[in-house]
């Protein structure tokens, strides 16, 4: 070992770059100057995907020159259980190491609850990551909001799935305060006000299942590029404005809107036709006929109501840049549908 840390960086991280992931945990878990070694490779870490409820997630490790999208090693890493409890022992790929060996500063866990596993990993296992392999790039998790707290950094979040059941107006503003990522989806049930100038209405790609606090103010605010907010007291009237606010302004982030009510007749298709100038049906030398979202997290939503996307149904406006939009209208759902490519093969979203 001595005579192989010894050769050239290159040659070192040739030899790295061989090795499985737990190998290198492996490595660096028995000496100290084989740990320094890995660290004195150009490593990142990206397309980090992670539960921190079921504390589970995988990343992927690539050297820097290997820069091609989809090269390097893939790592799985997860907090093991016994008798549904867990245990201290993380599993790291298909190999098993102790906690205590991995984190030696750690308080004894021996008489630690699920919830102090928890929250051990959510303070130290994207760290363990980044203490081997360098900086990461972007992470997508899903979470409760009291851990957001225990997140090392949360600017490393890209992507956010909100789990709990129910949460306080307060946290979830605190959280939207330090969040800078792309993505929120936001499912507990919301207790309290949240304030109009909200920073969420700023996230470029946002879901809200239980969105009943929302209103016209908070609508009007909206930066983002997609907009999903479901069990709505929102009318036609508000749904009117925010088109206009689009129609006679500059936007050109939005991509679509897409609300839905908790009552059975909050929109009229009549009203809001009624409401613009210039409104035509589809016309199939202008657009294409269904809109489709690259995502599929997007497009799932209209997995059993496809017929939201169908623009053929819908109602269509130009602004003056050229820019063209489709209304799709049913008594509990409004949509609104940017065409900034009007016959892509998929909206890029």
């Amino acid at each position: 070992m001595i005579d192989f840390l010894s050769t050239p960086l290159v040659a070192r991280a040739n030899v790295f770059d061989k090795l499985e992931i737990e190998d290198l945990f492996s490595l660096s878990e028995r000496s100290r100057s084989a740990s320094i070694a890995i660290k004195q490779v150009d490593w990142r870490i990206l397309d980090t995907i992670i539960d921190f409820d079921d504390c589970r997630g995988r990343s992927r490790i690539q050297r820097e020159p290997q820069a091609e999208q989809g090269h390097g090693k893939t790592v799985e890493y997860e907090l093991m259980k016994k008798n549904g409890n867990f245990i201290p022992k993380m599993k790291i790929n298909e190999r098993e190491f102790d906690i205590r060996r991995l984190h030696p500063d750690m308080p004894s866990p021996d008489a630690w609850t699920n919830n102090d596993f928890r929250r051990w990993f959510v303070r130290h296992a994207l760290r363990l990551l980044c203490d081997l392999f360098g900086h990461l790039h972007g992470v997508a998790c899903g979470m409760e909001i009291e851990q957001m707290r225990d997140i090392m950094n949360m600017r490393l979040l890209r992507s956010v799935v909100m789990t709990d059941d129910h949460v306080h107006a307060h946290d979830v503003t605190t959280f939207c305060n330090n969040f800078r990522g792309r993505t929120l989806l936001l499912y507990p049930y919301i207790f309290g006000k949240l304030e109009e100038s909200t920073r969420m209405m700023n996230i470029p790609h946002l879901y809200v299942k239980n969105a009943q606090w929302m209103n016209r103010s908070h609508l009007m605010r909206f930066n983002g590029k997609n907009g999903f907010f479901f069990e709505t007291s929102l009318r036609t009237e508000d749904c009117i404005s925010f088109v206009k606010r689009w129609l006679y302004g500059q936007d050109h982030r939005l991509r679509s809107i897409v609300i839905r009510s908790q009552h059975p007749n909050a929109f009229s298709e009549k009203k809001v036709i009624e409401s613009f100038d210039g409104v035509k049906a589809w016309d199939p030398k202008q657009r294409q006929r269904f809109y489709k979202f690259e995502d599929e997290w997007k497009q799932n939503f209209f997995r059993e109501e496809t017929h939201l996307l169908d623009g053929a149904w819908g109602f269509d406006l130009e602004r003056h840049d050229k820019l063209l939009c489709t209304m799709r209208v049913t008594p509990n759902a409004f949509c609104l549908f940017i065409w900034h490519r009007r016959f892509p093969s998929y909206d890029k979203n």
